[in-house]
């Protein structure tokens, strides 16, 4: 069995990606798992540049196959901000209260209409040959009723949609989608 280290100690994720890779006959295991502890300061100013430093650094330290993302909410209204910085928008130890709080602020003055956003993920897959394979994505969301309740980051029912369908349905759907074929997403990687 290929053994991939997943560059994040987010236990969601970790079950996600190994519930993934699992029927392609790959393992997923952390960093700490195999003997890293530390990890790389996030130095890129673009979501795919701090998937690759963190996807690099694994594959330096643990001679594996390393799997790695970077994601944000960009905000239409702040050209883009907080971007890479979302996690660190309010502060290098802020809390989720916190980066709501400070983006709320940025926004107080306008309208729902105005309060376009995406979420961007970036993943990046590298092996310790050097070879690497950068995926990205950006959707649109939107939450009008305001009844999401994501785990990350949770702005989403601040930004209103166009087109009537709410993050939280749209969510679903694609979960839904993905149970039914788990490949399709990461053969890409193999």
């Amino acid at each position: 069995m290929t053994r991939f280290v997943l560059a994040s100690g987010n236990a969601g994720k970790l079950r996600e990606i190994r519930r993934l890779l699992a029927p392609l006959g790959l393992e997923v295991v952390t960093p700490r798992d195999v003997g890293v502890g530390e990890s790389p300061e996030e130095t890129g100013t673009t979501f795919l540049e701090n998937a690759l430093i963190k996807a690099r650094f694994h594959v330096e330290r643990t001679g594996l196959p390393s799997i790695a993302d970077d994601s944000g909410l960009c905000v239409d209204a702040l050209r883009g901000e907080p971007g890479v910085r979302s996690a660190r928008y309010a502060g290098a130890s802020a809390t989720d209260a916190d980066n709501n709080a400070k983006l709320l602020d940025a926004l107080h003055e306008l309208a729902d209409t105005d309060r376009g956003a995406e979420f961007v993920c970036v993943a990046a897959c590298v092996f310790p040959e050097g070879r690497g394979d950068p995926r990205g994505r950006a959707d649109p969301w939107n939450d009008p009723e305001g009844t999401a309740r994501p785990r990350r980051f949770r702005l989403r029912s601040s930004f209103p949609g166009t087109d009537g369908e709410s993050y939280l349905r749209r969510t679903r759907a694609r979960r839904q989608r993905r149970r039914q074929s788990p490949r399709q997403g990461v053969s890409r990687f193999g």
